[in-house]
C-alpha cells in the first residue's frame, strides 16, 4: 500500500554508483519511496513500520530491462509483468508490440497503446503488479519482420508514423 512504511534493518546496501557496499544499514521505505538511509546503530525505526531483518542480505536499486517486448501476445502482460517484479526489475522499456489504434486490428498481435496506458494505470493504482513501463511502437522498413511493426518506406511515412505514435501515447 502507498501509505505503508517498511524498515529494512541491518542490510548491506549496494547503491550501484561504484561506492563500496554499506553494511549494517537501515533503509526506511514510505509508500513507494526510500525515505531514510542510516547506519543501523544510529537509525530510529519509525513507529508503526513493518520491520524486515536484512542481516546477511543485500539491497540494490530496482533493475531495468531496457529491451522488452511485453505487448505482442495476449498472455504476455499477465505472465511477464509480475515476473519482472519478482526478479527485481522495477522498470521496463518496451521496444514494441503496442500499436496506435489508427494502425488497425489486422496486425496479427499487439496491444493498442490505450491498453498499455490502462495497464500502466492499474499498476500505478496498485490494482495490478508490474514495473514502471516506458513503451513505444515498433517501426520497421517497407517489409517488417514482425507483424506488429509499422511499415515505413519513405521519410514522409516515417514522420507521419512518429506523429501518430506520439499522439497514441508512446513515450
Amino acid at each position: 500500500a502507498r501509505d505503508s512504511m517498511i524498515a529494512i534493518i541491518d542490510v548491506t546496501v549496494i547503491d550501484a554508483t561504484g561506492a563500496p557496499p554499506r553494511p549494517q544499514t537501515t533503509v526506511v521505505i514510505e509508500g513507494n519511496r526510500i525515505a531514510e538511509i542510516w547506519p543501523t546503530d544510529a537509525a530510529q525505526v519509525p513507529e508503526g513500520a513493518r520491520v524486515v531483518d536484512g542481516a546477511g542480505r543485500f539491497l540494490i536499486p530496482g533493475l531495468w530491462d531496457a529491451h522488452a517486448h511485453t505487448f505482442i501476445f495476449p498472455w504476455q502482460p499477465d505472465h511477464q509483468l509480475p515476473l519482472f517484479i519478482a526478479n527485481g526489475v522495477t522498470g521496463i522499456r518496451d521496444m514494441g508490440g503496442a500499436f496506435p489504434v489508427s494502425a488497425g486490428d489486422d496486425m496479427g498481435g499487439g496491444f493498442p497503446m490505450s491498453a498499455v496506458a490502462a495497464i500502466r494505470a492499474a499498476i500505478a493504482s496498485g490494482e495490478r503488479v508490474g514495473p514502471r513501463i516506458v513503451a513505444g511502437v515498433m517501426v520497421d522498413g517497407p517489409t517488417p519482420v514482425w507483424p506488429v511493426a509499422l511499415a515505413i518506406s519513405t521519410a514522409e511515412e516515417g514522420r507521419q508514423a512518429i506523429a501518430t505514435i506520439a499522439e497514441a501515447g508512446a513515450d
